[in-house]
């Protein structure tokens, strides 16, 4: 090992020194590797922070007090038939009812829908959507469940 050290020490002179630290400062030699680990470990502590952030943010919300926070929240303990929630914003969007409202009210679910069946552009992706929808609508609003029973969440059974 110090026969090396002694050999290259040896061979190197203060000019060859000098050209090196000259050229790696000038940008004649591409040497981007110190830069590019510095940036990208930045970019990590950002994106961790952002995260965090984000989460935090989530979980010190408190109840909902915009109509697309109340639908999403109603929406989250309901088990979807694949497709019908996209159909049920579709319908929402098109009908210019709030989606909060299709989900509470089986009227306005009725209403919602059939006036949203009935428009004439893309009408076989329509008519598909239809039977989605009944299909969500009885499970939504499905009439023999007791009412001590949540709609939104079967599972959880309230005392009164």
């Amino acid at each position: 090992m110090n026969l090396w050290l002694y050999q290259l020490a040896s061979t190197l002179t203060f000019r060859d020194v000098q050209k090196s630290v000259h050229s790696r400062f000038s940008g004649a030699t591409p040497d981007t590797f110190p830069r590019n680990a510095l940036l990208a470990t930045i970019a990590a502590v950002a994106l961790l922070v952002l995260i965090l952030h984000l989460r935090q943010r989530q979980k010190a919300n408190g109840p909902p007090n915009n109509i697309h926070k109340l639908a999403r929240e109603l929406s989250r303990g309901i088990p979807f038939p694949p497709g019908s929630r996209i159909l049920l914003y579709w319908v929402s969007r098109s009908t210019h009812i709030p989606i909060a409202a299709l989900l509470i009210s089986s009227e306005t679910f009725d209403a919602g829908v059939e006036s949203w069946s009935n428009q004439p552009t893309f009408t076989i992706a329509r008519e598909w959507g239809r039977h989605r929808l009944r299909k969500l609508k009885n499970i939504l609003f499905d009439d023999h469940l007791p009412p001590a029973i949540d709609r939104a969440n079967p599972n959880n059974v309230s005392s009164t």
